[in-house]
């Protein structure tokens, strides 16, 4: 022990010199792969806010690559402005007291966004989680290019009966 408090002394600079770590410095304690996820918006929160946020979604998957998964299908549940890690934490409880263990990671993997519900989620039954899951999984295989295409479509149907007066 003595030896590496000697090596710490010896090598690392005196507190008052050192400068806090820099959000870039920070978010290298993120994965390489949640850095890339959260790239766009993350520059507008403190990088401990969302590390913190890390670190509660992580303790919710049986692996990192699990978790991993889960900010690469949707990212903004790690984001400050719909999370704490509380919530997040208070979410899984429900969810496993709610569907057991087995079923709460099956939901996890379907629909990482619910981990921002909270106890919300308590008395709404496992049937109607499961069912939300499953949706929001399908919703989620859907290109984006494909719901611009039928937003337009919509659109052009709505315009079209203004336009022409065909309808109810």
């Amino acid at each position: 022990m003595l030896p590496l408090l000697v090596t710490l002394t010896l090598v690392a600079p005196p507190l008052a010199s050192r400068r806090p770590p820099t959000r870039a410095a920070v978010r290298c304690r993120l994965p390489e792969s949640v850095a890339e996820a959260i790239g766009k918006w993350s520059a507008n929160f403190e990088a401990s806010e969302v590390e913190a946020l890390w670190k509660a979604l992580r303790k919710c998957y049986p692996s990192e690559e699990a978790a991993l998964q889960a900010v690469r299908q949707n990212a903004n549940v790690i984001c400050p402005l719909f999370a704490t890690p509380t919530l997040i934490q208070q979410t899984y409880r429900v969810l496993i007291d709610e569907l057991g263990k087995e079923d709460a990671i099956k939901v996890l993997q379907m629909n990482p966004s619910v981990l921002t519900c909270g106890d919300q989620l308590r008395g709404v039954g496992a049937d109607e989680i499961m069912r939300a899951a499953r949706v929001r999984r399908s919703l989620d295989a859907i290109p984006s290019e494909a719901f611009g295409g039928c937003l337009a479509l919509v659109v052009a149907a709505i315009a079209y009966r203004l336009a022409t007066g065909v309808g109810p």
